[in-house]
């Protein structure tokens, strides 16, 4: 301790490295909206410079810009104040687009001439990564997945050679790599590379880059990635580490804070530090020693607040833990109650304090250890921490402890600690090679089923959690896989099966990148995304190296995957050549007869590529993993869907399912293979139905037939039941313990909480919510494409309903309405209200006329292209020939080059229509678009971006006969018709060009932002003209479908067998705009004149249905319908 004190204070007197005290040398906000140029807020100087056209957009914190490769890039000039040698630190906001298929960079300042320099990395795979050059290489630290379409901070630290990576606040990555700096090149935005003229471009948006000569602490990162400046300030850097264990020193120590020059040092035993805890006041050093000393086993909380040389101003710090040496032997291996260990057993523990030799008691009688018997005792007064037990059974469960000897004498007994020895399990079947259940609770192996002992060894941390059938591991998509060795007999060139059962950790709309479910040395694996070349991003394949030798993926053609649902991947080959399945049912093909080709020296893991440098992790949940020496057939493998074949399988009600009191009569199940009788067990406390034997007061008895009665045992409210089915053979001896499932009896009466849909053909949402494409309204339930049920907006659970409404057209309101069958009884439990849960999206701006004439007018839409519309129409009637002419003022709040402020001359409202229109793109594209067929296709003269300096940009369309025509001008007076040569592809529009329409049509302004569910983006016109027959006062319309919703009445009626019904309108007139999650409750003795004994349909609807008018369009979502009882 006094050398380190000593060291310490000649650090005070020598005073911090200067990367201590320096700052932010480099800072591009990028807010400025417009302009070719991106200016540095530290006032350095660094301006960058716009190259190739990237858009200004807003960003996650005010202005930014979207980049969308090829070429598009911001270059500051080289500066050494941007290159540290020896500390800095990189913080950026970025959000990578979906399709990007390379490396690709925010932010680069890099030479690899040779390789010196940095840079932040969006990888093939999608996987975030921090490279710094050595000068010979690069050194590569790897971060999670990127997540595509969403914006995430991104940071790193370099002192040293110490590199640290963080992402949203959260540390992801450290390496070790000495870097050389660039010399000479520039600093570049949305490029990672910055010599000759530059690759690797980035696709997407960036924002507030900045560089840092200094090493940012983990809470200054937090305070980036939170929006807010880091906080230099504040004491820093605590030694002891924030939550730091098995602290023995009573010495703290802190970085102070750039204008400190006292600290007043907090410590106590609650993380509510007042002035009775300062034991520090007024330090003039960056250290303090609590000569009380530290209390074995206890956690401390302490501060500094940091006082600046006026003695007034305060800088309150952040509030440190650390917990101190605990008394006794402590942070044992194997951990307490640790199963499926090896014979050969090595026990280690952590000293406990003021401890100096240790004395060990070990045995398989359990009182033995507890009073210290003589026969027990295995070691005395050793001084090492670690005991290699011998000779012990297999199978067995044996008891430890370790007494701790202190220097003056006095012994503290430990506790008890237990661990059980692997048992020789059965081969029930030669060709299963090896079979991870993962139901081991505590342990740092995987136990192999098969019999074979191929015990895998958790690496990292993976979680055990509920899977599937019973245990599970979950996989944290950073470091956590599983090494399975490399046991010979698991490496089949010739005839094989792999099958596990996984949950995806996020959902995936083809972006996985690469994550390996089963890795056999890289050479025969299941994998998400692209490896070695092969494979699909977002599909899951068979991925193998054959004789020619070559690398193919077999893959199961799907890239969308919902972070909630379990599948099961199967793979084979035989001389057939490759199959795979997913749940079941063959997906794909080929017919390689070459033999797989093994390196059988590679490891073989799961949850990663781990044969070395672990790479290409996977990022959820797995279960059920088993190794064939055989090709199964298809029935074979769909009864791998019931998991071990011996045990009670097909629960009903499904495991995790809520179910209604109404509903909850019996449990009953399908028996597993040679079961004669069956033992149940029921209760509400898992672990303990979980370890129950027929002894317990869970054990509910033994009987012959596959059913329970639940009479009795359960109630309204009653939460979360657990239940057991032990199968028994015939012997009446052989019994195969059951997997514990569960059910939740909530204090509601269940109308429909949307769980049970799915995207299957007569499960679906749609099928049972009947809309519009059925009774006529203008509704539309769920989404187009699966998933049909909502997945991302839900209230509760994994799904709700989702219905568009449009009640433009006839009749005016739109409905949902689910018949049931049977009736259902609302009196039940004495419930007295209806509860439904609803959201919709925000009201579409309206149009703002200041000044008189000119117009703001916002929009948050898809497109004006292909075949169908989707954007904000302001309008009047024309009839014959006639044109619109207007100025754009400008446009706003735009996150695409192809968002539209345009003049239009449209047929009607269909989302179809014919049309024409003459718009400024936000890159400066003039643009004539048009669709001359309903129903078909859009065409477009266009230029290329860039083609005027900037808005004001004036427009015209223009109809005489059937023939428009597009103008535009760039000061209002000199007008030229739009160039019909500019755009060459497939796509090219005639200006001007043919377009049948009838004499009377639509004219006005349109405006789209293409970006259907982001911000708004806003376009201001003025100057507005018309010539020709132009009628009616303006209006304003949603053509198509757009993310806003247009204000209306929300509705729910209730019929009952008899075709009585009762109407009730939300209070709310704007209930659909309502943006967050709310409770809609309606009294049941409200609902007069029905049968609330015998309701047979719930109608949930948008509009005015006693009254119908004209209105607009949107979505609403719809969950968790009840009926509850009054103040619940």
């Amino acid at each position: 301790m006094c050398k380190r004190v000593v060291c310490w204070a000649m650090v005070c007197a020598l005073g911090l490295p200067a990367a201590a005290s320096a700052g932010l040398v480099g800072w591009w906000k990028l807010d400025e909206g417009s302009g070719e140029t991106a200016a540095d807020a530290t006032g350095n100087g660094q301006t960058g410079a716009l190259i190739g056209g990237p858009t200004w957009v807003a960003g996650r914190l005010g202005g930014a810009l979207r980049f969308a490769g090829g070429g598009q890039k911001v270059d500051i000039p080289y500066s050494a104040r941007l290159n540290p040698p020896e500390f800095f630190s990189l913080s950026i906001w970025a959000n990578p687009a979906p399709g990007g298929t390379s490396h690709r960079s925010p932010l680069t300042s890099r030479d690899d001439a040779p390789q010196r320099g940095y840079i932040i990395y969006v990888e093939p795979g999608n996987t975030w990564q921090f490279w710094t050059g050595t000068g010979t290489a690069w050194n590569t630290t790897t971060g999670p997945p990127a997540r595509l379409g969403e914006w995430t901070h991104v940071a790193a630290t370099y002192a040293r050679g110490e590199k640290r990576f963080y992402i949203n606040g959260n540390l992801v990555g450290q390496s070790t790599a000495v870097m050389s700096p660039n010399t000479q090149r520039v600093l570049r935005l949305g490029g990672g590379a910055s010599e000759g003229t530059g690759n690797y471009f980035w696709v997407g948006m960036i924002d507030e880059a900045q560089v840092f000569d200094r090493v940012l602490s983990p809470g200054q990162v937090k305070d980036l990635s939170a929006g807010k400046p880091a906080n230099f300030q504040k004491a820093d850097g605590p030694n002891p580490a924030d939550k730091a264990t098995a602290v023995s020193q009573a010495l703290l120590q802190w970085t102070k804070g750039d204008t400190a020059v006292l600290h007043n040092v907090y410590l106590g035993t609650s993380p509510e530090l007042t002035p009775a805890e300062l034991v520090g006041p007024g330090l003039p050093f960056t250290m303090y020693f609590h000569t009380a000393g530290l209390v074995p086993g206890t956690t401390y909380y302490w501060r500094v607040d940091t006082v600046e040389a006026d003695g007034k101003t305060v800088h309150t710090g952040d509030v440190w833990t650390f917990t101190a040496t605990p008394a006794a032997a402590w942070a044992q291996k194997p951990a307490d109650g640790a199963t499926y260990l090896p014979a050969a057993t090595t026990l280690e523990w952590r000293t406990g304090m003021n401890a100096v030799t240790h004395t060990v008691y070990l045995s398989a009688d359990r009182a033995a250890v507890e009073s210290g018997a003589a026969a027990a005792k295995v070691a005395d007064k050793q001084a090492t921490t670690t005991f290699a037990a011998a000779n012990l059974e297999r199978g067995k469960t044996y008891y430890w402890r370790v007494d701790e000897h202190l220097v003056s004498g006095a012994v503290v007994p430990g506790p008890v600690w237990s661990f059980t020895l692997r048992p020789v399990l059965e081969k029930a079947d030669p060709s299963l090679l090896a079979w991870w259940k993962f139901d081991e609770e505590v342990s740092p192996f995987v136990a192999d089923h098969s019999g074979n002992d191929y015990y895998g060894t958790l690496v990292g941390n993976p979680q055990r959690v509920q899977g599937y059938f019973g245990g599970a591991l979950q996989f944290n998509g950073l470091t956590d896989y599983v090494d399975c060795g490399t046991p010979a007999a698991l490496y089949l060139p010739t005839n094989y099966t792999y099958s596990l059962w996984f949950k995806m950790g996020r959902n995936i709309n083809g972006d996985s990148g690469t994550q390996f479910l089963l890795c056999i040395g890289q050479r025969s694996d299941l994998v998400f995304g692209v490896a070695d070349g092969v494979g699909v991003n977002g599909d899951l394949s068979l991925h193998y190296y054959d004789t020619a030798p070559g690398f193919r993926a077999v893959g199961v053609g799907r890239t969308v995957w919902s972070a909630d649902e379990w599948h099961m991947v199967t793979a084979t080959r035989d001389a057939a050549g490759h199959k795979i399945y997913l749940d079941g049912e063959l997906k794909n093909s080929d017919t390689n007869a070459r033999n797989d080709n093994y390196a059988t020296t590679r490891m073989i893991s799961l949850g990663s590529r781990g044969w070395t440098a672990p790479s290409s992790f996977f990022h959820g949940t797995m279960d059920d993993v088993r190794i064939y020496n055989r090709a199964l057939t298809a029935d074979e493998i769909r009864q791998l869907l019931r998991g071990d074949l011996r045990l009670a399988w097909g629960p009903q009600p499904p495991s995790g399912a809520g179910l209604d009191i109404r509903d909850a009569t019996a449990l009953t199940w399908s028996a597993g293979d040679g079961a004669a009788r069956h033992d149940v067990y029921f209760g509400r406390d898992r672990a303990a139905v979980n370890a129950a034997d027929a002894s317990s007061p869970w054990y509910r008895g033994r009987q012959t037939a596959a059913s329970f009665s639940l009479s009795g045992l359960v109630e309204l409210g009653g939460g979360t039941y657990y239940w057991r089915i032990d199968e028994v053979a015939a012997d009446g001896t052989t019994v195969h313990k059951g997997n514990v499932w569960s059910f939740t009896v909530p204090g509601y009466l269940i109308v429909d909480e949307f769980e049970t849909y799915t995207d299957d053909e007569g499960k679906r949402i749609y099928e049972t919510w009947i809309d519009g494409w059925t009774n006529g309204t203008g509704s539309t339930v769920g989404n187009l494409l699966a998933p049909f049920a909502e997945r991302t907006i839900v209230h509760g659970g994994r799904q709700a309903m989702p219905v568009d409404y449009n009640n433009v057209k006839s009749p005016f309101y739109s409905e949902a309405e689910r018949v049931f069958s049977p009736l259902q009884d609302w009196t039940v439990g004495a419930v007295t209200d209806l509860s439904l849960w609803f959201r919709g999206r925000p009201a579409q701006p309206a149009v703002v006329e200041a000044p008189p004439g000119q117009y703001k007018i916002g929009a948050a839409s898809n497109d004006i292209w292909g075949t169908a519309d989707s954007f904000r129409f302001f309008y009047k009637t024309l009839n014959g020939d006639g044109a619109i002419t207007a100025k754009v003022i400008s446009l706003t709040g735009t996150t695409t080059n192809w968002a539209k402020a345009a003049v239009m001359i449209r047929e009607n409202l269909d989302p179809g229509s014919t049309y024409a229109s003459m718009f400024p793109t936000p890159d400066r594209r003039r643009a004539f678009q048009n669709r001359p067929v309903a129903g078909g296709t859009a065409f477009s003269a266009h230029s290329a971006a860039g083609a005027f300096t900037a808005l004001p940009f004036w427009v015209r369309i223009e109809r005489k006969g059937s023939m428009i025509t597009g103008y535009y001008s760039t000061d209002g007076t000199t007008w030229t018709r739009q160039s019909d040569t500019e755009n060459t592809a497939a796509d090219r529009s005639l200006n001007p060009v043919t377009i049948s329409m009838a004499d009377r049509v639509l004219i006005g302004l349109a405006v789209a932002s293409n970006n259907f569910g982001a911000a708004a983006c806003v376009a201001e016109f003025s100057d507005v003209t018309t010539t020709g027959a132009v009628s009616g006062s303006w209006q304003l319309v949603n053509v198509g479908i757009n993310y806003g919703n247009d204000p209306d009445k929300l509705y729910l009626a209730v019929e009952d067998s008899t075709g009585k019904s009762a109407l009730v309108t939300h209070p709310d007139p704007a209930a659909v705009g309502l943006t967050a999650w709310t409770e809609w409750k309606i009294p049941l003795d409200s609902l007069t004149g029905v049968n609330l004994a015998r309701v047979r349909k719930l109608t949930l609807g948008v509009g005015d249905k006693k009254a119908p008018v004209k209105g607009g369009a949107g979505r609403i979502y719809l969950d968790d319908i009840v009926l509850t009882k009054a103040g619940k």
